[in-house]
């Protein structure tokens, strides 16, 4: 059976315009699509008869039968505005406006609906388009001509317009009440025909039937449905009308936000009388509910009959406007789902592998396939866009072009030389050699003196997107003239299951505390300004390397192995820039910062490491090439166990550490993100031990926010929660059995945006507590509040963070008070 084209043109039947993006379906329910921004439609159909129904909100819908035979079918509709019935309704002053029985009936049905439909599967087609209206001469003060977006430079006139236009066509499974499997089996990206489309069904699957709809890409708050069990609480409703569709009488409801600043949609919904469920959505997000990245997100649904009193999804649409930075622009994604089963045959597999997975030949589609499967036409402008990049993809791709889109971005400058380092990128040869900057090269610290620290590196991506990344730094103490050069050499064997390999090797100078808790800057400054020396360091020659692999999803395994010769270090310098702040310096001894001599033997030390961490079940996306972890509802174990070997290589030590640790980001919807880790850590050998090998603390008495690190943690995510901030970083340090806990709750505006003066600032509240236990004899905690999202305008918005943080030790026997700045986002 041959399958035909049915084409053609929905308008105004008064103006006569063009309705862009009104819906075109079956009245069977099986296949659908919207027209394009021109009004016309396309769908591809087999030899038979059809009811075609043609919808816009605002209008009658309108049914036409027809047959498709041996030929393309055209038929150009014309739909009529209609116009609301509110005749027989009367509101007077006082009254209670009728849309709130509607609403209530509504809030009634929610779960009925909600849990409606266990299962389905469709086919969905997505477009996305992202455009580009005005770019600045220079964002923080750089030059837009020396900046490459998408390729192209930042000032090319051609990038002016449509920068990004894919489409995708996927498989789509789900289970209540979270299973998703998708399957993309077509991607198209313009301009890059070996590039595969980020497009995913699951990310425009918004179901206002549920209380709450989290949409991670411009919020960590949770927006209230109209239809919530509390909606009342949050909304007002206003009664536009009615009108006929189909013979349902439809409700059209304004919905309005009480309080502006509240995570609440504002538009219209759109209500079926006596069914109470949802016949289309049309509303809008603004930056008034203190949403990033963009200023507005308009949210579009349609619904449609698939089956005898089941209603599902046939378009969805996102469209956004943006303005950062002085970077405009806008774009949208439209859904089409068709094909829908309500009762497909899912087995235990279905949803046992990734949540969402490219087909490495999906982007292997040539025009012909796109011009069948595409259920409505391109634009104009898209499909100028498709010729133009296309067509110059052999140039965009070509060495020439490439080295001169390098030749930009490669011109030194006095900021990339002194501040933020050289970067020499090679696109062609998928290459980048890079040098630090001279600021961030200088250091200063009382063993070494003034220091210069330069860290070079050549980093390249191979075939299959694999990585080989060499780094040598070159470190010389001007002070106590020691020369330490070190190589690093990096391999990304394999980006799917994460098998990585690395050798470190040379001489180095590095803290006692193996989580490095004050950096080279913080302490530099702090040295010459406030005659407080905190970093206490040793040398070591030394060889180390390690091997990292996923072993099956969610089970991570990394191990390492050190031989180091490790000497003391004392102090060689006493120049300070600001005299009588706090005194001379204490010596380099963290134990005994009285004894200015040798703080230890020199001594060998080999010892390996081995960490596994468990994310159980874990989800995760799968592109050619790529495996992208999207998270797991359930804690992160992990558990580690490092060895002193006596007698390798001359070694030194003997000795045997364990450690577990739990963690998780707990989501609580509109109340905020819990944050946590719960470490305990024990010796239970300690024959021959020194004090680098000790447990440590990630410890801080700067200004500065500290976040924590964890050199064994392997697949989790690191630096979410801060650390302690006020606690020393030595005085802790044991062999006896520790209880670390660290708790952050983020309450994403929860309690500011009920506050008039504050709620318009977009910041947003904090709270930690941090605990430590020594042996169950020494005991540290600490309570911190703060807020983050602090902005300083254009220079940078929301970034910022400040936290009043106290704390009480039964080894002081007194509080400790203190403020400490940060970022926060």
């Amino acid at each position: 059976m041959w399958a035909r084209h049915l084409h053609g043109l929905v308008t105004n039947a008064i103006t006569h315009e063009p309705l862009a993006f009104a819906n075109v379906y079956l009245k069977e329910g099986q296949l659908g699509t919207v027209t394009n921004g021109d009004g016309a439609y396309d769908l591809l159909l087999p030899e038979g008869d059809y009811t075609v129904v043609f919808r816009y909100l605002g209008y009658r819908s309108l049914e036409k039968n027809v047959k498709v035979a041996q030929f393309d079918v055209e038929l150009n509709v014309q739909l009529q505005e209609d116009k609301m019935e509110l005749n027989t309704i009367t509101v007077k002053a006082g009254d209670e406006d009728p849309a709130y029985a509607i609403i209530r009936e509504a809030i009634k049905k929610r779960e009925y609906y909600l849990s409606q439909v266990q299962t389905y599967s469709c086919q969905v087609y997505i477009k996305g388009v992202q455009r580009l209206i005005e770019m600045p001469e220079r964002i923080m003060g750089i030059p837009t001509s020396s900046m490459v977006i998408n390729d192209m430079a930042a000032n090319d006139s051609n990038l002016q317009g449509i920068i990004y236009l894919s489409e995708s066509v996927s498989k789509f499974n789900y289970q209540v009440p979270n299973k998703i499997q998708e399957e993309m089996v077509s991607s198209r990206v313009s301009g890059k025909n070996n590039a595969f489309s980020y497009n995913k069904a699951s990310d425009m699957l918004f179901d206002f039937y549920k209380n709450k709809l989290h949409i991670a890409a411009i919020s960590e708050r949770d927006f209230i449905s109209p239809v919530a069990y509390n909606a009342l609480f949050y909304y007002r409703y206003k009664l536009h009308g009615a009108f006929v569709d189909d013979g349902y009488l439809i409700n059209k409801i304004q919905v309005i936000p009480k309080r502006k600043h509240d995570p609440c949609f504002s538009g219209f919904i759109y209500i079926v009388e006596k069914e109470w469920r949802l016949h289309s959505i049309n509303v809008l997000i603004t930056s008034n509910a203190q949403i990033d990245f963009v200023d507005t997100l308009r949210i579009q649904q349609v619904f449609a009959p698939i089956s005898k009193d089941v209603w599902m999804p046939v378009s969805n649409r996102f469209d956004f406007l943006f303005d950062v930075m002085g970077i405009k622009g806008n774009g949208y994604y439209q859904g089409i789902n068709s094909h829908y089963n309500l009762r497909p045959e899912f087995t235990k597999k279905t949803f046992s592998g990734p949540e969402w997975k490219v087909l490495e030949d999906s982007n292997k589609k040539d025009s012909v396939y796109w011009d069948s499967i595409r259920p409505y036409k391109l634009t104009e402008e898209e499909r100028s866009n498709y010729r133009e990049k296309d067509s110059m993809q052999k140039i965009f791709n070509s060495k020439t072009y490439l080295d001169s889109l390098d030749k930009r971005v490669n011109k030194p400058s006095i900021f990339s030389l002194v501040i933020s380092g050289y970067r020499y990128k090679n696109r062609y040869r998928k290459e980048v050699w890079s040098v630090s900057g001279l600021a961030p090269s200088f250091q200063f610290n009382t063993v070494e003196g003034g220091v210069i620290n330069l860290n070079m590196s050549y980093d390249k991506i191979t075939e299959g997107e694999q990585r080989f990344f060499v780094s040598p730094t070159l470190r010389y103490g001007f002070s106590n003239g020691h020369f330490n050069p070190k190589l690093l050499v990096y391999k990304l064997i394999n980006s799917q299951n994460f098998t990585s390999a690395f050798v470190n090797a040379g001489s180095d100078v590095v803290q006692f505390n193996n989580l490095q808790p004050i950096t080279p800057f913080l302490n530099t400054f702090y040295t010459l300004l406030n005659e407080q020396n905190f970093m206490k360091t040793y040398e070591k020659v030394f060889v180390r390397g390690g091997y990292r692999k996923e072993l099956i999803n969610g089970v991570y395994l990394r191990s390492e192995a050190e031989w180091a010769h490790r000497y003391a270090l004392q102090n060689t310098s006493y120049y300070k820039l600001v005299d009588d702040v706090y005194g001379d310096f204490t010596s380099n001894d963290p134990v005994d910062t009285a004894n200015y001599g040798p703080s230890f033997k020199p001594h060998q030390a080999f010892t390996i490491a081995l960490s596994v961490v468990f994310r159980f079940k874990q989800t995760y996306d799968l592109r050619p090439n790529q495996k992208i972890i999207t998270g797991s509802k359930y804690p992160s174990l992990t558990l580690n166990y490092k060895k002193g070997i006596f007698g390798i290589g001359g070694s030194d030590v003997n000795y045997d550490f364990i450690k577990a640790m739990i963690k998780d980001n707990i989501h609580l919807g509109l109340w905020g993100t819990l944050s946590y880790q719960i470490t305990a850590a024990a010796f239970i050998n300690t024959r021959y031990i020194y004090f680098m090998d000790y447990y440590h603390i990630n410890g801080n008495r700067t200004f500065a926010l500290n976040k924590l690190k964890d050199p064994g943690d392997v697949g989790g995510e690191q630096g979410t929660i801060s650390g302690f901030m006020l606690n020393d970083y030595y005085v802790f340090s044991t062999t006896k059995p520790v209880i670390e806990t660290h708790a952050e709750h983020h309450f994403n505006g929860f309690l500011v945006n009920k506050l008039p003066l504050l709620r318009k600032t977009g910041f947003q509240e904090v709270m930690g507590i941090h605990y430590l236990a020594n042996n169950g004899q020494s005991h540290y905690a600490e309570l911190s509040l703060g807020i983050e999202h602090i902005g300083l305008g254009g220079f940078m918005p929301g970034f910022l963070r400040i936290d009043y943080v106290s704390s009480f030790t039964n080894i002081y026997g007194q509080l400790r008070h203190g403020i400490r700045f940060g970022f926060g986002f």
